[in-house]
């Protein structure tokens, strides 16, 4: 799997992502045809097969991801590919396009599990667009993760709660939980923290410094978190955990996105193939 860019910059400005300072604050496309040209020489040159794409979010609103994935259909490319999406503004009939295209799993920022800490993060979504984003995914059978960040502004113990409970209703899917946000230089979160007393505004943060909301006690909500999570394969805290399976699938000599191997929809179960089979087998010790 080798990562791709098709666009640079990020309109959206969420309180603790700095990819608006580092690309800029408007998407900026790259041609189709000059992207699918790039595809092409990888997979010829190098017998490259997938592709992850690395833009801040892959389904912009202007539609640029839809000509990529009609380009690839014009081309087509036998390519499998893969990319961040942001969980609004694409439904089932732009989903099904992108799975002609290739695509065969979404990873999701999703962020917060539910309204108040989505609102708190400037976000402009809520967990309702989340939920039809995945049904649509559910309903094509694309593999999805969503990385939700718990412990953010306005977080309390009663959101923690209200968000686990939406995340049981995420079926068929993997979840990374991740405790506090990192906060990083140039972006509103520092603003916030420093405002809080969070931490002092002349901190360095060249080592990692992490936001909690001073509504709750981080313990307690890790505790919480993962007594959810208990015995589920497809629901991940802490990272740590993430990367000890992640390192068991690489022993099975699985490559790429790993978490997608994860997951069987039930035409999978009903007719395994032989990978399916090899998948399920490695699911047993993790």
């Amino acid at each position: 799997m080798i990562n791709l860019q098709t666009k640079r910059g990020c309109p959206y400005d969420c309180l603790y992502c700095t990819y608006p300072g580092l690309e800029g604050h408007q998407f900026r496309p790259w041609e189709p045809r000059a992207v699918v040209d790039d595809i092409t020489r990888v997979q010829r040159d190098y017998g490259v097969s997938r592709i992850f794409f690395t833009d801040s979010v892959f389904n912009d609103g202007a539609g640029h991801y839809l000509q990529l994935a009609e380009e690839l259909l014009r081309r087509e490319s036998q390519v499998r590919w893969s990319g961040f999406f942001r969980p609004q503004g694409i439904g089932y009939r732009e989903l099904k396009l992108l799975k002609r295209s290739g695509l065969y799993a979404m990873e999701v920022g999703t962020d917060a599990a539910s309204n108040t800490p989505l609102a708190a993060l400037d976000k402009r979504f809520t967990f309702a667009d989340v939920m039809a984003f995945h049904q649509a995914a559910l309903r094509l059978e694309i593999p999805s993760a969503h990385f939700i960040m718990f412990g953010g502004p306005e977080e309390t113990m009663e959101t923690v709660k209200e968000g686990l409970e939406n995340i049981a209703k995420l079926q068929n899917c993997v979840v990374f939980a991740f405790a506090g946000i990192r906060i990083l230089p140039g972006t509103r979160l520092h603003t916030r923290a420093v405002r809080e007393g969070v931490l002092p505004e002349e901190a360095s943060l060249l080592k990692p410094v992490y936001y909690f909301s001073p509504a709750l006690e981080p313990a307690k909500m890790n505790n919480t978190i993962k007594c959810a999570f208990h015995g589920r394969r497809d629901r991940i805290f802490p990272p740590a955990e993430g990367q000890i399976r992640m390192a068991t699938m690489n022993r099975f000599g699985y490559r790429g996105l790993l978490w997608d191997k994860l997951i069987a929809f039930p035409r999978e179960k009903a007719n395994p193939s032989r990978s399916g089979q090899k998948a399920r087998a490695v699911q047993a010790p993790l």
